[in-house]
């Protein structure tokens, strides 16, 4: 069947379900008027009920075109709406519905807003895709070179501790970016915080930075540390990834001989946590877009630019906030404002 033949059969099929609605509609008014007017018959006077006998059957004629009318306004918005929604089944992301009807504006402003989160998943999916493909490529592709050459043999202990030291670093960024992308997968799905428990925020900082002392020291980097004495009441692993992603980036863009300061203060409403260094800096152009999945400001530095994605979205889902200063050359500082929230036990 050819598309104009599609389109008058809908245009006739509406019609008939118009006019069939708007027939239905006319009898039931008309039947309750008939109850109306025996119900009026038999608690009034004559007289009454004569005035009934006309002014019923003449208010049901109004009635019925007014129905038609009303039905078919319907009918047209729905089928705006109907011819939306197939449009977006058939993968056109692109649809929208420009109405100003007082009645259909929410509805259509609600479709809008349904196709636009529809095209961000997919722009998410394919980023993530890409991202994988992107991350994932290189470091197969290493390891699988170096155990081919360590497969063919003779190779000196030399080298094939090389070749071992290859595998296991580009095994180990796998796991990581692995591990990140499960974290972010599951921090785009939650909606609250589970798991809270009470413990010691200062204590938590302290220990992501002995986990971090091999590479400040290596690097002989000058370090700060002011931490007021802090139970927090929040989810445990769930803000290590945090401290632990702002003090590595920390270290990591910081040069040889620089400065990397921690400092927490604590009051009955909030924390605030300061990270801070004399690294490289964040140029005003990236700054925007530095919580962005898989952006990298400076790509020399490697990473996968899932970081501060993984700050950025836990701090949110617990309702706090983080401000960013920075000056290139000079260095950046990161402020995390959490609420100083007590469980039962601490109040």
């Amino acid at each position: 069947m050819s598309k104009e033949k599609k389109v008058k059969s809908k245009s006739i099929l509406r019609s008939l379900i118009t006019a069939s609605v708007t027939i239905i509609v006319g009898m039931v008014l008309f039947f309750v008027a008939v109850v109306v007017l025996l119900t009026m018959l038999s608690v009034t006077t004559k007289s009454d009920a004569y005035w009934a006998l006309i002014i019923l059957p003449v208010a049901t004629v109004f009635a019925v075109p007014f129905v038609y009318l009303v039905n078919k306004r319907a009918a047209k918005h729905i089928d705006t709406l109907s011819n939306g929604i197939n449009r977006v089944a058939n993968g056109d992301l692109t649809a929208r519905i420009e109405d100003d009807d007082p009645i259909f504006r929410d509805v259509y402003n609600n479709f809008n807003k349904m196709v636009g989160e529809i095209r961000s998943v997919r722009e998410l999916r394919n980023g993530i895709v890409d991202g994988f493909s992107h991350e994932l490529k290189t470091p197969i592709s290493s390891i699988n070179g170096c155990a081919k050459l360590l497969l063919d043999g003779n190779l000196s202990e030399e080298k094939s501790n090389k070749y071992l030291q290859i595998i296991l670093r580009d095994s180990e960024r796998m796991a990581q970016f692995v591990h990140d992308m499960l974290l972010l997968t599951k921090l785009d799905a939650e909606e609250i915080v589970t798991d809270k428990t009470e413990y010691d925020l200062s204590e938590q900082i302290r220990d992501c930075l002995i986990g971090l002392s091999s590479k400040w020291e290596q690097k002989d980097l000058n370090l700060s540390v002011e931490l007021d004495d802090c139970i927090y009441y929040g989810n445990k692993p769930l803000m290590e990834s945090v401290w632990s992603n702002l003090l590595s980036n920390a270290v990591k863009y910081t040069p040889r001989g620089g400065s990397v300061g921690v400092k927490m203060t604590v009051t009955d409403d909030e924390i605030k946590v300061s990270v801070s260094d004399t690294g490289l800096g964040i140029s005003e152009e990236a700054l925007p877009h530095i919580f962005d999945r898989f952006y990298r400001a400076d790509s020399s530095e490697g990473g996968h630019g899932l970081g501060l994605s993984i700050v950025s979205k836990a701090i949110a889902l617990i309702g706090g906030k983080i401000d960013v200063k920075s000056k290139v050359g000079e260095g950046s500082e990161f402020i995390i404002t959490l609420k100083n929230e007590k469980s039962n036990n601490l109040r």
